[in-house]
């Protein structure tokens, strides 16, 4: 049995609010979403959550301002959760919240 419905990936500095409001949309139509602050408390951070990642089928990204800053950094999280999720084939939803400059066109994506 899957843990997790949806995995959400986003940018802790800018994305943390869009974040929890589409888990708790999602929530309410009864998907169980993971989000990782509410998830992994302590311990083997990246384990647990790409343990999450790979119980999920779907994988939405947040795309907020600076989500992309660091994308080709290889230990980048949001890097590795992307990564991650093209390996294992999931359905991926991008989430750009208005507002967002979407400097992402310029960021060079490995």
């Amino acid at each position: 049995m899957r843990k997790y419905d949806v995995f959400i990936s986003y940018h802790r500095k800018s994305g943390a609010g869009c974040a929890r409001m589409l888990q708790q949309a999602l929530a309410r139509k009864g998907y169980r979403c993971f989000l990782d602050v509410d998830a992994v408390q302590d311990g083997e951070f990246q384990e647990k959550i790409l343990s999450a990642l790979r119980s999920a089928p779907n994988f939405l990204f947040v795309l907020t301002d600076g989500a992309l800053e660091r994308i080709s950094d290889p230990n980048n999280h949001i890097r590795v959760e992307l990564e991650e999720a093209v390996r294992l084939e999931r359905k991926i939803v991008v989430a750009a919240p208005r507002g967002c400059r979407r400097g992402f066109c310029n960021a060079k994506l490995p």
